[in-house]
């Protein structure tokens, strides 16, 4: 998910989010899955977030939803 804040949220605010499915489609390596646009709103009726998202899906074909490799280990990472 990758969301951008357009305006400060501040103590106090509340935020709605809603939703769009832009896509639907099976990758080759995670199987199906789901693309979102996500856009947030608080309580003055300001648009306060946008973003947009890929959700792993499972299906009756493929079983349970796949989950991408990890990347790799950095100097500022280190194993568990």
């Amino acid at each position: 998910m990758r969301t951008e804040y357009r305006t400060l949220n501040y103590m106090g605010d509340t935020t709605w989010l809603s939703g769009e499915i832009t896509g639907v489609r099976t990758d080759d390596v995670l199987g199906p899955l789901i693309e979102i646009d996500v856009r947030g709103v608080n309580q003055r009726g300001v648009e306060n977030l946008l973003g947009k998202g890929i959700i792993l899906v499972a299906s009756k074909t493929t079983g349970l939803a796949k989950l991408p490799p990890a990347p790799p280990i950095t100097p500022h990472r280190r194993e568990a």
